[in-house]
C-alpha cells in the first residue's frame, strides 16, 4: 500500500486484501468479512458471548450473534456431543 494513503478499511481491503485474495485465488475478502470469520472462530471455540461482545466492541450480544455463522460440520458436531451427553 503506497504510504501517502490513510490506513482506512477501504484502503486495506483496495490495497492489501483484494491482492492477496487475487493472489490467492480465492472469493474477496474484506476487513467486514475477516471479522465475521473471526467471531464465528472464536464463537466455535467456545468463548463466552459476552467476552466476544466487548473485544469486539458491541453494545449488545444480539449484534454480535448477527456476525456469527456456523458450518454444517460444526453443527453436525454440537449436535453429536449433546446426543452423546443427554444419553
Amino acid at each position: 500500500m503506497p504510504s501517502t494513503i490513510p490506513l482506512v478499511h477501504a484502503n486495506v481491503n483496495r490495497y492489501v486484501l483484494e491482492p492477496i485474495c487475487e493472489k490467492l485465488k480465492i472469493e474477496r475478502g474484506t476487513t467486514h468479512a475477516f471479522r465475521h470469520g473471526r467471531i464465528s472462530q472464536l464463537q466455535q471455540s467456545k468463548v463466552p458471548g459476552d467476552l466476544i461482545k466487548e473485544w469486539v466492541g458491541h453494545t449488545r450480544l444480539k449484534i454480535t450473534s448477527g456476525y456469527t455463522h456456523f458450518d454444517e460440520e460444526y453443527v453436525r458436531r454440537t449436535i453429536d456431543e449433546l446426543k452423546k451427553k443427554k444419553g
